[in-house]
């Protein structure tokens, strides 16, 4: 068990020499205690970082029968801050957010972030009017509206194998 501990602590980057009977003295709830433990990291933000980054800012895309709606979430974000670009059905979300702290400002705790970049790339479908997108932002939410067209452009043909 103690093989399997490390192994699992080096593979998630930690170079700390654990023993296993530290944390664990009853066999029945070691998994218990190991997935505890891991949690316990992860919510105090072991790992934190790395998750946020790679998905902000959150996104939900819902297709109804007659458009698509994306619906990102930016709150605390103002609407200059955001640049929304469209490039060959390729919709991508460009996040710039800068703010000058005061110098004699004496956080205990500081979690807000003043200073960040950050983008989301969302491939369109064929079938959308480009031309007719819709944008909202109300509430720390961005709504994007895009209208579907009957046919698809065809830019593909589908060949015969021989």
């Amino acid at each position: 068990m103690n093989n399997i501990l490390k192994a699992v602590f080096l593979s998630l980057g930690c170079s700390i020499s654990l023993n296993a009977n530290v944390f664990f003295h009853n066999t029945d709830d070691e998994f218990a205690k190991m997935h505890n433990f891991i949690n316990s990291m992860i919510n105090d933000g072991f790992f934190r970082s790395s998750f946020d980054e790679i998905s902000y800012p959150k996104v939900n895309i819902q297709e109804l029968e007659d458009k698509y709606v994306i619906t990102f979430e930016v709150a605390g974000i103002d609407k200059k801050e955001l640049k929304l670009v469209l490039n060959n059905k390729t919709l991508v979300l460009e996040i710039e957010k800068k703010k000058k702290e005061s110098k004699n400002t004496n956080y205990v705790r500081q979690e807000f972030v003043n200073n960040f970049k950050s983008k989301r790339i969302i491939q369109l479908p064929q079938n959308v009017a480009i031309n007719k997108i819709k944008t909202e932002h109300k509430n720390g939410i961005l709504i994007v509206t895009i209208p579907k067209i009957k046919t698809a452009n065809k830019n593909y043909k589908i060949l015969k194998i021989n």
